[in-house]
């Protein structure tokens, strides 16, 4: 299971570095947006580079985003190491605003600590593991850009804050969950998308000893499609 998930980050990444090599689309590969301001402004000084980010060229009005997710824990029990694998839907409203929905299953392991404590005393405290979530997400778009990479291509992105509501099932039962966070939305065409995310997801996990209020540290990678 660790192998493949690791297959499955070097190919998301991989295809990331791929596609911003080739140059999807003739706008993707051009600062401008603009021809004619490009000429003129290269008329002015012909000696000179010239380079222009402007206009927005993803279209984002009604469009539907699918796309896969892998995710790693940061926080949590200290003796568990936990990923997990997403499947996303988002429908963009407009540039500034989507809302969509997130199906996650956890993948969890004993880390370290954990395994040592078990070789030296037979046990360890009670876990109360995440195995599969479901949440409603909107999302918030207030500032676009570009940036050239490395010269070879321009890449277009929104930066993004997010919130969600939804159910998280543990091993001891079922509770509410809230996340909320932010992250970087990268368009390397009008239909193929990718998005870093780094968030907090916030739940209630029931022990023997009691309720334990459960603040995680979530960081998580996608490669996606947009209708």
């Amino acid at each position: 299971m660790k192998l493949s998930k690791q297959i499955l980050v070097v190919a998301m990444v991989a295809g990331l570095a791929g596609l911003a090599q080739a140059g999807i689309m003739d706008d993707f590969d051009s600062l401008g947006g603009n021809d004619a301001l490009l000429e003129k402004a290269q008329a002015l000084n012909p000696e000179t580079k010239i380079e222009i980010v402007q206009s927005r060229i993803v279209k984002r009005h009604s469009r539907h985003e699918f796309y896969p997710e892998y995710g790693n824990i940061l926080g949590g029990d200290t003796y568990l190491n936990t990923q997990y694998l997403a499947g996303n839907y988002q429908y963009h409203i407009n540039p500034r605003w989507s809302v969509g929905l997130k199906y996650s299953h956890y993948l969890n392991e004993l880390g370290s600590e954990g395994r040592n404590i078990i070789s030296q005393f037979g046990y360890i405290p009670e876990l109360d593991w995440p195995k599969q979530s479901y949440l409603g997400l909107i999302n918030y778009y207030p500032m676009y850009g570009k940036f050239n990479f490395f010269g070879k291509s321009i890449i277009h992105f929104d930066f993004y804050f997010l919130a969600g509501y939804g159910n998280i099932e543990l091993k001891n039962g079922e509770t509410s969950a809230l996340t909320g966070g932010a992250g970087v939305g990268f368009w390397l065409s009008q239909h193929l998308t990718s998005r870093f995310e780094i968030r907090v997801l916030n739940y209630t996990s029931e022990r023997m000893a009691g309720a334990a209020d459960m603040k995680l540290t979530v960081a998580n990678l996608s490669l996606g499609y947009m209708l």
